[in-house]
């Protein structure tokens, strides 16, 4: 039979051949005690993980968890890497509650781990639901990892489901610029964010540059991107912002949180002056680098994720910026 490392190899190709069964028996046999006694724990691991999503995949759910659990007991440095995957894989199949009922479980056995914390209570506060909850939880992983960009990004989220606008810019220019700020789910929440503040020039081209980042991450599978179900249709809600911009129609930004009342709309604010060099938006998002930062603005007044808008968005950020 073929050695651990050949069946880590093996098991990972059916795998991506989508050839479950298999990948899920080559896994299994791999694990078990009598087949390999020099399996390494990281290769144990590797091999777990691909035999419970494998597992879920081939739609034994059960066993994929059951799988997990072993492994968690027998490898107990891996335990919380293993029990994310499986929560993941269930995002993946659009399984939502199955995840989060497997991080609430998790977070019994692992309470401040900062990805587990953030994942869970960024989950609460998308759907506007036990924001307190959310609140606690995603401290927990700022309080590990302040600099992080996807744990400043949901503590801005819960400030913007609380509408607390003003520290909900804050803390999403924070995590658009630190290292990997520059999702395009981050973006958009940063847009909607100046739009609750009225600044509606700043907002449009959060937008237009969240819009122009889904869709290449779309256009390049290859893009680590494309594992995040946020970024489903993401292109169409970002245009449909736009759009409603253009048209001097209410915008469809994110609710608030369940029972949070909005206050009312402040009065517009004077926007900066936008960057001379526009860019070229044919370059792809890699040229934006930068935050959305009042004292300077980086992001260039590319072209919106629907050509057909420009004129109109074009419009409406000189008219908020006072252009001939």
């Amino acid at each position: 039979p073929p050695g651990a490392r050949r069946s880590v190899e093996l098991a990972g190709v059916r795998f991506i051949q989508e050839r479950y069964a298999a990948a899920a028996e080559i896994a299994a046999t791999a694990i078990s005690a009598e087949f390999d006694p020099a399996l390494s724990d990281d290769q144990d691991a590797t091999l777990s993980s691909i035999l419970a999503r494998s597992l879920l995949e081939d739609g034994r759910a059960a066993e994929a968890e059951a799988a997990t659990d072993g492994a968690m007991d027998r490898l107990p440095k891996h335990a919380a890497v293993l029990g994310r995957d499986l929560a993941f894989a269930y995002d993946q199949l659009e399984r939502f509650e199955d995840a989060e009922r497997l991080r609430e479980k998790l977070l019994e056995r692992f309470p401040d781990d900062p990805q587990l914390c953030n994942t869970l209570g960024y989950g609460w506060a998308n759907r506007g639901e036990r924001l307190d909850e959310a609140e606690e939880l995603v401290q927990r992983a700022l309080g590990a990892e302040p600099d992080t960009a996807a744990y400043l990004d949901s503590m801005g989220w819960v400030r913007y489901k609380q509408a607390r606008f003003a520290e909900a810019v804050e803390l999403l220019e924070r995590g658009r610029a630190a290292p990997g700020g520059d999702h395009a789910v981050i973006v958009d929440h940063l847009g909607d964010a100046y739009h609750r503040l009225g600044d509606q020039a700043k907002a449009v081209r959060a937008w237009t540059e969240a819009g122009e980042r889904a869709a290449f991450a779309a256009r390049n599978p290859d893009d680590p991107a494309n594992g995040d179900p946020e970024l489903k249709g993401l292109d169409q809600r970002v245009a449909a912002k736009l759009r409603a911009v253009a048209q001097r129609q209410p915008v469809p930004v994110a609710d608030l949180g369940q029972g949070v009342v909005a206050p009312e709309p402040p009065e517009p604010i004077e926007p900066i002056e936008p960057a001379d060099d526009a860019g070229d938006a044919a370059a792809g998002p890699e040229k934006v680098s930068e935050p959305l930062d009042p004292e300077q603005p980086s992001v260039p007044a590319s072209e919106p994720a629907d050509p057909a808008l420009k004129p109109a968005v074009d419009a409406t950020v000189n008219d908020a910026e006072g252009s001939p």
